[in-house]
C-alpha cells in the first residue's frame, strides 16, 4: 500500500457478532470492515481484530505495510525536429509504468517512453508517466517541431 492510498480491514461474516478494530495511532473502531483513508506512515503497523458472539471472543492480528512516495526524474530532450530520429526519456524510476499522450498524434511507445518525431505530426504534446508503485504521475512536455525541406529534402 502506498502512502496516500486506502485500505479495507476485513473480517469474516459471523452472524450477530461485534467487531472491534484497533491499531496504530489510537485507531479504533466497531465495523467489521473499517476503511483507512489517505493513509500516511504512521498508519503502518499491527491492527488486531476482536470478534466478540454470545459473550466469547476471539482475537487476529493483520500487519499494514506502508511504502513511502518514492521520487523520480522524467525529462526528454525535447524539442525535436520533425525527421528526427527515435528517443527515449531519461526516467529516474526504477521500476516500470506506462507511458500515454495527449493529444493524440506523438508516435509513443506506451512501456518505453520512446518518441519518434519523423512518425509525429509537429505539436505540442503533454506525455504522461504512471509508474506501478509507489510514485505519483509525472507530466511533461514535448514538442516536435516541423522540418525544413530545401531542395525537396528535409532537414532538421
Amino acid at each position: 500500500m502506498c502512502v496516500g492510498g486506502s485500505a479495507t480491514l476485513q473480517a469474516q461474516t459471523v452472524a450477530g457478532a461485534s467487531y472491534s478494530w484497533t491499531g496504530p495511532g489510537g485507531f479504533t473502531s466497531a465495523a467489521q470492515n473499517p476503511v483507512l483513508s489517505n493513509v500516511t506512515l504512521a498508519n503502518e503497523g499491527v491492527y488486531v481484530l476482536t470478534v466478540t458472539l454470545n459473550g466469547c471472543s476471539k482475537t487476529a492480528n493483520a500487519f499494514l505495510n506502508i511504502d513511502a512516495l518514492q521520487p523520480y526524474v522524467l525529462q526528454y530532450e525535447s524539442p525535436y525536429c520533425s525527421g528526427e530520429g527515435e528517443s527515449s526519456p531519461q526516467n529516474s524510476w526504477s521500476g516500470s509504468g506506462v507511458y500515454s499522450s495527449t493529444p493524440a498524434g506523438l508516435d509513443l511507445d506506451p512501456t518505453t517512453g520512446a518518441v519518434n518525431p519523423a512518425l509525429s505530426p509537429p505539436g505540442t504534446y503533454t506525455v504522461t508517466f504512471t509508474p506501478l508503485g509507489c510514485g505519483l504521475p509525472q507530466q511533461v512536455t514535448v514538442v516536435v517541431l516541423p522540418g525544413v525541406m530545401l531542395d525537396g529534402i528535409y532537414h532538421d
